[in-house]
């Protein structure tokens, strides 16, 4: 049996085909924390931890400056796998690290909560979980930023600021 379309049929198909490929290809061009070479995932974690400010003034005035993250990640189970401390750094319980570094992040997370981000990273340490790992996304941050700015009576103070966040791991 031979299917025959109108032409106005087969350049509608054609049309939707189109679009919803371009849709799919936009997302994955458009994913700003996407690794942008060829990366495997190995792990995902989900994170709860604090943001540490610190209250200082510069030329444009006063304001929460931000100093380190400290997080735990654990996995599905609840056990806990990887620590995230100063300088970003990953810290596994099998001695294994990662020295990691921001990237990219995306611009459209609103002021509230963490910008999604992508750190590349480097293994360090003992040879184990994070051994390999290239790339961590930090994804769908809830908290985590100050939400008031800092007064000339809170100078110098620490300011610590809870959020949540799902961590991925590639190599």
């Amino acid at each position: 049996m031979t299917v025959r379309l109108s032409l106005k049929t087969t350049l509608c198909l054609m049309s939707v085909l189109a679009a919803t490929g371009c849709s799919v290809m936009d997302k994955l061009i458009s994913d700003p924390v996407a690794p942008q070479e060829k990366a495997q995932k190995t792990m995902e974690l989900q994170g709860k931890g604090t943001q540490l400010f610190q209250c200082v003034r510069d030329a444009k005035g006063l304001y929460w400056k931000f100093v380190s993250p400290q997080a735990e990640l654990v996995n599905t189970n609840g056990v806990l796998i990887v620590r995230q401390g100063a300088d970003f750094s990953f810290f596994a319980k099998d001695g294994s690290m990662l020295a990691a570094k921001i990237t990219r992040w995306d611009e459209s997370n609103d002021r509230n909560n963490l910008r999604d981000v992508l750190f590349t990273t480097q293994s360090r340490g003992k040879k184990g979980t994070l051994t390999g790992v290239r790339f961590v996304q930090r994804l769908d941050g809830k908290g985590g930023m100050p939400l008031t700015r800092c007064s000339p009576s809170q100078l110098g103070s620490s300011l610590s600021v809870p959020f949540s966040a799902r961590y991925v791991f590639f190599k």
